[in-house]
């Protein structure tokens, strides 16, 4: 798992599975979408597209599926977040002009997209659903604009019973969801998370305390207090287990250190994102200078600050260069 970005990876490592991703959106995503897919036809393609106009995308998941009882295909992009991006609609619908790009580049028929954004921050997701809405123009204009909806799965919409009723036998994309949707709720949050792990098998348990380790500040000590706390009196203390393989001072060191850069390099990408979405390519000299800068609270203002740039010139200005 990625210790800069562990939310993202943890996101990847269990949604590109096919069982976990085809029970997630036969129980998670509206019926009109669930039941139109044939799930034995159902795969999940490189993600990375590439196309002249654009730089290369890594987009989160993509999934591939026939439409039932038809011959046409669908894609299904989700998009994760763990916090909230005013230029999501933006980063989706420059995803989706890459993938009709390849369509046109293969001489396919162009593959109708439906997103879905993955939402798990800690504030409430005020954002518009509809990317129309992002403009303010008269209503008879309305019908000239690019306008598209798209799905979104909010983890704070489910209570901890609810998903796990609504995951049925499959325990390791519960323990995922409770551990999405209370990893920023502090001690409590993970007690929680560890009340899901009970009936898991140890290589998903292994899975979810590794994302806990890389995503939380917490001492080891501490966590195997809250893991006992939560119904997991069974397993063996983490400090135990890390110690036999003398990694425990290590892994603490590394991972103080990692989820420090993690938060850097994530405000980091914050901005550059923001500039892509708002002035198109970013010069390389800018986006080399946001990389060099490790304060947190100062990348937070430049993010803030380029809402209200009007251009690029501007904002290399705020960046003294």
């Amino acid at each position: 798992m990625d210790i800069k970005h562990p939310h993202d990876s943890f996101f990847k490592q269990i949604m590109t599975d096919r069982k976990n991703i085809s029970d997630f959106i036969r129980n998670f995503l509206p019926e009109n979408i669930s039941t139109k897919i044939n799930y034995d036809t159902l795969k999940l393609p490189d993600r990375e597209k590439s196309t002249k106009n654009y730089k290369k995308y890594h987009m989160d998941i993509i999934v591939e599926a026939e439409i039932d009882h038809t011959p046409s295909d669908i894609i299904i992009l989700f998009e994760h977040k763990s916090y909230k991006d005013k230029f999501t609609l933006i980063q989706i619908l420059s995803y989706c002009v890459s993938v009709w790009e390849s369509n046109l580049k293969n001489k396919e028929s162009l593959k109708p997209i439906i997103p879905v954004v993955f939402y798990h921050g800690t504030g409430k997701y005020d954002l518009p659903l509809n990317f129309g809405d992002y403009f303010d123009v008269p209503e008879d204009l309305k019908r000239y604009i690019v306008s598209f909806d798209y799905e979104l799965f909010d983890t704070s919409a489910y209570d901890e019973d609810s998903i796990q009723r609504d995951c049925h036998d499959n325990l390791l994309l519960s323990a995922f969801l409770l551990s999405m949707k209370n990893i920023f709720s502090g001690r409590q949050g993970l007690e929680k998370i560890f009340a899901g792990l009970s009936r898991l098998e140890n290589t998903g348990r292994e899975i979810i305390i590794g994302y806990i380790l890389r995503s939380v500040d917490i001492e080891l000590e501490e966590l195997d207090e809250i893991a006992k706390k939560g119904g997991m009196q069974d397993m063996p203390s983490l400090a135990e287990r890390l110690e036999e393989k003398g990694e425990k001072r290590g892994l603490e060191k590394g991972i103080q250190k990692g989820i420090q850069k993690g938060f850097i390099i994530e405000a980091q990408d914050m901005v550059i994102n923001g500039l892509e979405a708002k002035f198109g390519e970013v010069p390389s000299d800018i986006s080399d200078k946001i990389k060099s800068i490790d304060d947190r609270e100062r990348l937070r203002n430049l993010h803030r600050m380029l809402f209200k740039t009007d251009n690029i010139g501007d904002f290399r200005e705020l960046l003294q260069l």
